[in-house]
């Protein structure tokens, strides 16, 4: 991790973002499993 406490520098350090493909990651049948799944919540709660 990067020192950021330099001069002219934030002491927060950034934020990091790691994308992972769920059809590689998971296989593609228990892929579309998993996002049949997350719809369903999705759908079943209007706030989300």
């Amino acid at each position: 991790m990067p020192d950021c406490s330099s001069a002219g520098h934030s002491t927060i350090p950034e934020i990091l973002y790691i994308g992972v493909s769920t059809k590689m990651y998971m296989g593609y049948r228990d892929c579309l499993d998993w996002l049949a799944r997350i719809q369903h919540e999705v759908d079943s709660r209007p706030a989300l």
